[in-house]
């Protein structure tokens, strides 16, 4: 009291020996309660009365801490003190679902080979990575089986040991995939009949399969990019084939690889465009392929030089190319006279000019005389002659009596040039014209090569 002494009628002892002067449970002597406190005095908190594995539940049985001082602790009864994962209540879903059993996978089933202490439940695996087998896990194959069914599809699957009981999905990684499922288009037997449909195989490789809507969603068929090949059985036949197509992105053929679809494919591909596909050479033969001739034409070009072939057949274009197999001949080529070439495709080689001038005469309604001088005064030797014999022979003073129409006119006044023979239609003569003076000119001067010109038939 007040003054310092006991007063029994305010409740007050001579011995302070009470531990716990709010719960009249707690005092020297007292029986132990599951209460979480150190009822007897004693000094410490019972063991079976404390949660050291923290799983809210003591050893102890009848919880009650009617002091509030332990609200971490739900209840008594914990079967195995040091395992957290077992305590009463941790198996909601089994038959006893206060029981104390062990959860160790947390899908509410308690262990089925539980330590010993510990009640056992019906789950046949309650490993860590237990969490998708239990009973009823697979409620299409057994609803009271303890099976497992990882894509959760409700089937069970049937690559399991004992305990675990075999269920009927032959794909327990997609959802999509199980007994009954329909198909779909992603390379997989989605129905579990067996085998993956044909139309989702790719047989010649090609990297597309016959059925539309591809998607690999479980990424085990990374050799397919897509659905919708018309030619299951030709690999040079599925979408995209031919790119630069207007429709790129159409199933066509293109077994020559110029990026262009066969314009006569096998019934159910798209036509293209690409006129020869099949053949040797059909690489060089697509739409474009002379693009000088005919940028949208389907031609051949074999050299490369954007002139087509003028020998090919329909339905390939003829082009003007007379050369296809040499890229310096076609009609824009730089001809080199002399050289027996055509190279500009104009059915000639042309001839080199001389040191001293040639008449050419080809049309018997023209004839364009140019004297060697045209400062010159006086009389000019004119030679005529073949074109084709000075060609072959290289004689400028040809012999009438082996070249008929071959003739000279012997100092010829530049004001009387004329001549009235006149050549068939084709055939072209020449008018060599020199300055010369009868037997001295001995020589016609040199050709553009450089070669002398030896006259065999001078003026006399």
């Amino acid at each position: 009291a007040a003054d310092g002494r006991c007063d029994a009628a305010q409740q007050e002892a001579a011995n302070a020996t009470d531990c716990d002067d709010a719960d009249a449970n707690t005092n020297p002597g007292a029986t132990e309660r599951c209460d979480g406190n150190n009822n007897a005095c004693t000094g410490a908190v019972p063991a079976n009365e404390t949660d050291p594995d923290g799983d809210g539940y003591a050893a102890c049985s009848g919880w009650s801490d009617t002091q509030g001082d332990n609200p971490a602790i739900l209840g008594g009864g914990d079967c195995a003190p040091s395992d957290p994962y077992a305590f009463p209540g941790a198996a909601p879903k089994e038959t006893f679902s206060s029981a104390c059993m062990k959860d160790r996978d947390g899908d509410d089933y308690g262990d089925i080979n539980p330590p010993a202490g510990v009640i056992r439940g019906t789950d046949c695996d309650d490993s860590p990575s237990g969490a998708t087998t239990f009973p009823g896990a697979a409620p299409n194959d057994g609803p009271l089986n303890c099976m497992k069914d990882t894509d959760g599809d409700d089937y069970g699957d049937s690559s399991v040991s004992l305990p675990v009981v075999r269920g009927t999905d032959c794909n327990d990684a997609d959802s999509s995939t199980h007994p009954g499922a329909s198909e779909s288009c992603d390379g997989n037997n989605n129905a579990c009949g067996g085998a993956v449909p044909a139309n989702e195989t790719d047989p010649d490789g090609d990297g597309y399969v016959a059925c539309s809507g591809w998607s690999d969603t479980q990424g085990d068929n990374p050799g397919i990019a897509g659905g919708g090949d018309c030619a299951p059985s030709d690999p040079y036949t599925f979408p995209g084939a031919a790119p630069k197509e207007a429709f790129a992105a159409a199933c066509m053929k293109d077994r020559d690889g110029d990026d262009y679809g066969d314009q006569v494919p096998p019934a159910g591909v798209t036509p293209g465009t690409d006129c020869d596909d099949d053949s040797a050479s059909a690489a060089d033969t697509f739409p474009g392929a002379a693009a000088i001739d005919g940028p949208l034409n389907c031609m051949k070009d074999s050299d490369g030089d954007d002139y087509g072939d003028s020998a090919v057949s329909l339905p390939v274009v003829p082009g003007t190319d007379c050369a296809d197999s040499d890229p310096a001949r076609h009609p824009l080529a730089t001809e080199i006279c002399g050289d027996g070439i055509d190279s500009d495709c104009d059915g000639q080689d042309p001839v080199c000019s001389p040191a001293s001038p040639l008449v050419f005469l080809s049309d018997p309604n023209t004839v364009i005389w140019i004297p060697s001088d045209p400062t010159a005064t006086g009389g000019v030797n004119v030679y005529r002659g073949d074109l084709e014999a000075l060609r072959s022979s290289g004689v400028y003073t040809q012999d009438p009596a082996a070249v008929p129409w071959a003739d000279r006119f012997c100092q010829i006044e530049r004001s009387s040039l004329d001549d009235p023979f006149l050549p068939r239609a084709g055939q072209v003569v020449f008018y060599l014209t020199t300055s010369g003076r009868g037997s001295t000119e001995t020589s016609l001067g040199t050709d553009s090569s450089g070669v002398e010109r030896p006259n065999t038939r001078p003026c006399q």
